[in-house]
């Protein structure tokens, strides 16, 4: 006599080979749309913003302490006076938009091709400008994903202006 009994679910092995299946798709798919490198990217510029925020707030007070902070040029750039160490260029006791201004004073970054940081120095805009660049000798200034460092030296009180722009990276 033939049993009429209709199956309630899947077997055990049917369940295992769907899980297995959902698995593989998974592993291959999920990189395609996770981007943490760009993420990692823009926290990074976040972390050189602070850096250099904090550089240039430890070389002013070090510049008041030494009587420097308003030592300045009249026409940035061409020669910015240091720090009595001579060893940091200062504009009004912050770092000066240069290798040996703020560029120095920031550990980690350099001007070289060497770096995990490319470095653009503008004497024209009196800007200094770093992205996420690993090797890359910069011949102009970036327009994406970086971190521009500038004084205002028209300005009274010169404070530095630090902007990041993450698009792009």
């Amino acid at each position: 006599m033939y049993s009429s009994k209709k199956q309630q679910g899947f077997t055990l092995i049917e369940l295992v080979v769907v899980i297995v299946i959902l698995g593989i798709l998974a592993a291959t798919a999920a990189p395609k749309f996770i981007n943490l490198s760009a993420d990692a990217k823009k926290a990074t510029l976040q972390g050189v913003k602070g850096a250099m925020a904090s550089a240039a707030d430890l070389v002013y007070a070090k510049a008041v302490v030494e009587g420097n902070e308003n030592d300045h040029i009249s026409t940035p750039p061409g020669g910015y006076p240091t720090l009595d160490d001579g060893t940091t260029e200062i504009y009004k006791g912050y770092p000066a938009p240069t290798e040996a201004g703020i560029v120095a004073v920031v550990n980690g970054l350099t001007i070289s091709t060497t770096g995990d940081w490319s470095v653009f120095v503008d004497v024209t805009d009196e800007t200094v400008t770093v992205t996420h660049q690993t090797g890359v000798a910069l011949t102009e200034k970036p327009t994406t994903c970086f971190v521009q460092y500038q004084l205002d030296p028209g300005a009274d009180v010169v404070i530095p202006e630090i902007t990041v722009d993450d698009t792009g990276c």
